[in-house]
């Protein structure tokens, strides 16, 4: 998984298991499931959208497509946040699978990238 792709779904996990409200200004919130379905077919490059209170409650999902480049947060399966993504490139492609965060680390540093800041990494 490249670094940007990483730091993409770290970022959605932390909006979902933060304190509830954006934190970037490309983003957008949605009122329901409906205009949240609507506003994830037009996402640009860097653009998210998050609808926290369709789903307040019970266990997370991030399911990532990578022929859309799009990952999706569910929760208590219900669709609540929608992401475009930075997938690997060729020869450096994103693994796929089912993955169980075991690991969490808020100040950790790459081992591969000289050191490189990633900050509430998960693995």
């Amino acid at each position: 998984m490249t670094q940007r792709c990483l730091s993409v779904m770290i970022g959605m996990a932390a909006l979902v298991l933060g304190s509830g409200s954006p934190l970037h200004a490309q983003g957008a919130t949605a009122s329901s499931p409906p205009e949240l379905a609507r506003m994830a077919e037009k996402l640009r490059p860097g653009q998210w959208i998050w609808a926290p209170q369709v789903a307040p409650a019970g266990p997370l999902l991030i399911y990532v497509d990578l022929s859309r480049q799009r990952a999706t947060v569910y929760r208590n399966g219900i669709r609540m946040a929608v992401s475009t993504i930075s997938s690997g490139k060729d020869g450096y492609a994103t693994p796929t699978g089912v993955f169980t965060i075991l690991q969490k680390d808020a100040n950790h540093r790459s081992n591969v990238y000289n050191s490189a800041p990633m900050p509430f990494q998960q693995g």
